[in-house]
């Protein structure tokens, strides 16, 4: 169950993943990623404007803002921010501009179809969630249906099937000073066990349990599918 090997670690480097996504015409945050083995001095590029959203280019948002605060009013302190990170062994960071608009998560499953929803991520202050605020029990999100949120929903699901996700996925956008979304990130391996999947859950398949079963048999028909092209192939 779940994604392959190459839809896994393309999902862990968000850089490439955006290029991907640009390639797809989805818009994306603009950033760019600083390598501490690099020979050269790190800098933040003068077409990239503050305020700046310090995060690992590869893995999970939380490593991060476990360490640095990531939002950086200037390119000096989200370069501090960047040489923090490296020097607690994350080696790639990202340097992306901070979009202050509303945020909305794609949750999708797959039970032979993509089922999928828009919600939008209420905040408490802090000005952005991180991954294990949006999989937690206790994270309360609420859906919504208008055209810029069936937008995002085409441009999750263009994604997945380019880069083959499958069985279920989670792709994070925030909205920039106008209103346009744009792409953060996706996360190939989501927590099911969440409010916003429970809510996926009932609208689409009546309950957890259901979606859960949905899940499995649509993975097993897929690689008995995988199994009968191999063994005809073979013989």
């Amino acid at each position: 169950v779940g994604s392959g090997s190459y839809a896994q670690m393309l999902c862990q480097n968000k850089h490439h993943l955006k290029a991907v996504a640009q390639s797809l015409g989805i818009p994306v945050a603009a950033g760019t990623t600083l390598r501490a083995n690099s020979a050269s001095p790190l800098t933040v590029p003068a077409g990239l404007v503050a305020p700046f959203f310090v995060k690992p280019a590869r893995f999970d948002n939380s490593i991060g803002d476990r360490v640095v605060a990531p939002i950086c009013g200037d390119a000096p302190a989200a370069l501090a921010a960047a040489t923090r990170l490296m020097d607690v062994g994350v080696a790639d960071v990202l340097i992306e501009e901070y979009l202050p608009g509303d945020e909305f998560s794609i949750v999708a499953a797959n039970d032979g179809v993509w089922r999928a929803e828009c919600a939008r991520v209420t905040y408490h202050g802090q000005g952005y969630f991180g991954s294990v605020a949006k999989d937690a029990g206790t994270y309360r999100c609420e859906f919504v249906w208008g055209v810029r949120e069936q937008e995002m929903i085409a441009q999750a699901l263009r994604l997945a099937e380019s880069i083959k996700l499958r069985d279920y996925f989670r792709a994070d956008f925030r909205c920039d000073m106008s209103g346009q979304p744009k792409l953060l990130e996706v996360n190939s391996n989501p927590f099911l066990i969440s409010h916003a999947y429970d809510e996926l859950a009932a609208h689409h398949f009546g309950s957890r349990p259901a979606m859960f079963g949905a899940i499995i048999a649509q993975s097993y028909t897929r690689q008995a599918a995988l199994f009968s092209k191999s063994s005809a192939a073979a013989r």
